[in-house]
């Protein structure tokens, strides 16, 4: 006679086979099928989710401002815009594996299964808040960068990404001439609500990115102009509207360039870009000041004293001054107010099935 926590095991080991059986015919790899929090995703879809405890954690895992998570299928990617000259990612890259993947003749890295994972997690956890979050996709590479052997990557992080709906995914790139070629073509036909698209563009020169991502039929389009790195006037597509009379594009994310050799940006092409945001009711986040803060913002930042060399002052034509500063205490209010409009969070009803232990953050 089978004990009860025999029957347990041999139901749990039924449940598991006929996940991963699900999982196969749907084309899942190999390395994600296997992983716990991928079957019991599984599991929730076929109803058949054992009521376990599982354990909620911090919502917040980066230290963006627009988004709650970040997620990176593979490292890597190589320099094509001004916008790219101090980037980030390439130093982050370089400092922890010596720089081996970035440039057009360095090889990508792909990132480990329980990288991958983690969004499993936060699908799960999205699930028993009752609230979908906001996934930056990629923060350290570009989702259509054209390289061979990102193909089969990119087909498995688009499953990946139809797999986590109560997720927000907000792929940002610089190739948009690139992503009606490269995405499922079941998107071209009926766009993911969840999938967000955006385009890099903070520079005249880059403006072109805007028109390409008008074209793309997401329901949900924003822009980056950070680093903002000349005036830029988005009023031609900004002004556009979609055909219940909303804005095309949904949201801007504004900011000045950090990290070192950072470049200023004068505070009154900020503005330009937030007025037009208001005057065309398009969301606006102000990220930051960066590096560079100027003059007439320094009332509202956490200075005590303001730089004196010639390297770190920056005049500019019109006579007004920026100083290099710390950028935690350059901070983020624009005028003194904080701009920090995101991708509306969507609510759902809350997954009885999934326990939790001490509750719901």
């Amino acid at each position: 006679m089978k004990t009860p926590s025999k029957v347990r095991r041999a139901a749990n080991a039924a449940l598991e086979k006929e996940c991963l059986e699900i999982l196969a015919r749907s084309g899942v790899p190999s390395n994600l099928a296997y992983q716990p929090l991928f079957l019991k995703l599984a599991a929730h879809s076929l109803g058949k989710l054992p009521r376990r405890r599982i354990r909620t954690f911090e919502i917040r895992t980066t230290k963006i401002s627009w988004a709650l998570h970040t997620n990176n299928g593979w490292i890597g990617c190589h320099k094509i815009a001004l916008e790219c000259a101090h980037c980030y990612a390439c130093d982050i890259d370089s400092f922890w594996y010596g720089g081996r993947n970035w440039g057009i003749d360095a090889e990508r890295h792909r990132t480990s299964p329980a990288t991958w994972a983690k969004a499993l997690k936060w699908e799960l956890d999205a699930l028993q808040r009752g609230q979908s979050q906001n996934v930056f996709c990629m923060s350290m590479g570009d989702v259509f960068e054209e390289r061979a052997e990102l193909d089969a990557w990119r087909k498995d992080l688009f499953f990946l990404i139809e797999s986590c709906p109560h997720l927000n995914w907000l792929l940002l790139t610089k190739r948009s001439q690139l992503i009606t070629r490269m995405v499922p073509p079941s998107w071209l036909m009926q766009w993911p609500k969840h999938v967000v698209a955006g385009v890099s563009a903070g520079h005249e020169s880059t403006l072109w990115q805007i028109a390409n991502l008008l074209e793309v039929p997401a329901g949900m389009r924003f822009v980056s102009v950070e680093p903002l790195l000349s005036p830029i006037d988005l009023s031609p597509y900004l002004s556009q509207r979609e055909e219940d009379g909303s804005p095309k594009t949904k949201f801007v994310m504004c900011g000045g360039e950090s990290g070192r050799g950072a470049r200023p940006t004068h505070i009154d092409w900020v503005r330009k870009v937030r007025d037009q945001c208001l005057k065309y009711g398009v969301a606006f986040h102000y990220k930051q000041h960066g590096c560079w803060i100027h003059e007439s913002q320094v009332p509202g930042a956490g200075l005590t004293r303001l730089p004196s060399s010639a390297k770190s002052v920056h005049t500019w034509p019109d006579g007004t001054k920026s100083y290099r500063v710390n950028v935690k205490l350059a901070g983020h209010k624009l005028d003194g107010v904080e701009y920090q409009a995101v991708v509306p969070t969507r609510y759902f009803a809350a997954d009885s099935a999934l326990q939790t232990e001490g509750g719901v953050a």
